[in-house]
């Protein structure tokens, strides 16, 4: 899949942009993961700022566009209590993203929130699979734990990734997650995302590789991407606000 031009539709000057730097061989040096992460991070942080009021759940679902999906528990409260409330939730991650033909980019399940970044590929709304996916959930979960009614505080939401350069930023957004929420110290510690698939360190969980050798040109070269990133993130801490529940 190439990246270059499937992005987003061009509309304007920054697609266009976007779509140039993605053909820039900067793209896998250490002079553009350094502008990168400096530069085009704090237009990032702006957009996710307002993401809340504008995401929407009748947000228009169309082929080939990249859309960032996240929900968290009434009250704030858990929504996983067990590894094996992790695993039911992954492995059927994995079965109707196949089904649905959408391509799971990044993800993140955390005591009381989720995250992913899909891409549809197919005339099947990448919406249906977190739906399809946690209303089967919340039935086995009411049913394992004697409980009836909703798990999540609304809808999920979700909103459409409008700037490719954004995907990359993304991508360590949602795997930073666990970090930022002090609930481990290093970012492969935590086990309910797809990081380890992204670096190559594990083939258990939905992942798309292609994806990953597009943008990053190997594995490795996300890796990378994230540790530079973490060094200048852990010096920032007006970076907490951005995350979801902490």
């Amino acid at each position: 899949m190439n990246y270059e031009t499937e992005v987003v539709p061009k509309q304007g000057k920054c697609h266009s942009e976007g779509a140039e730097r993605l053909k820039n061989p900067l793209i896998r040096s250490e002079k553009w993961m350094l502008h990168f992460v400096q530069h085009d991070r704090q237009d990032f942080l702006d957009s996710l700022s307002s993401a809340d009021k504008m995401a929407r759940r009748n947000v228009s679902f169309t082929e080939g566009l990249f859309y960032h999906i996240y929900n968290r528990g009434v009250g704030r409260q858990n929504i996983f209590l067990t590894r094996d409330n992790y695993d039911f939730v992954l492995r059927k991650v994995s079965l109707y993203s196949e089904d649905l033909a959408v391509r799971v980019i990044a993800f993140c399940l955390m005591p009381n929130h989720y995250h992913f970044l899909l891409r549809q590929v197919g005339a099947q709304s990448a919406g249906l699979l977190v739906q399809r996916v946690f209303n089967s959930y919340t039935k086995a979960f009411n049913r394992l734990y004697s409980r009836s009614g909703t798990l999540f505080e609304s809808p999920f939401k979700a909103k459409m990734v409008e700037r490719n350069e954004y995907l990359g930023h993304l991508c360590w957004y949602i795997h930073m997650n666990p970090v930022a929420a002090g609930l481990v110290r290093n970012i492969e510690e935590w086990l309910y995302s797809n990081f380890l698939e992204c670096v190559g360190k594990r083939n258990l969980w939905a992942f798309d590789p292609e994806f990953i050798a597009d943008l990053f040109g190997s594995p490795s070269g996300y890796e990378e991407f994230v540790r530079s990133y973490e060094v200048t993130a852990r010096r920032d801490q007006k970076l907490k606000e951005y995350f979801l529940d902490e």
